[in-house]
């Protein structure tokens, strides 16, 4: 599963440092300014989604 997070680059570093405690990341793309903002954009997170009854407990 591919999630997109956007935010600071201090925003994104925050919540990819929480994300292993939820999820399992394969891959962690760059960063990418969005348009017309030097200071917020996005990266791209490969995960490996949880399975539902894992979800449930």
């Amino acid at each position: 599963m591919k999630i997109r997070i956007e935010g600071t680059p201090a925003e994104i570093e925050a919540v990819l440092h929480e994300l292993p405690s939820i999820v399992e990341i394969r891959e962690v793309s760059r960063f990418y300014p969005n348009r017309g903002s030097a200071s917020v954009g996005r990266r791209y997170v490969t995960i490996v989604a949880p399975v539902a009854e894992e979800v449930t407990r």
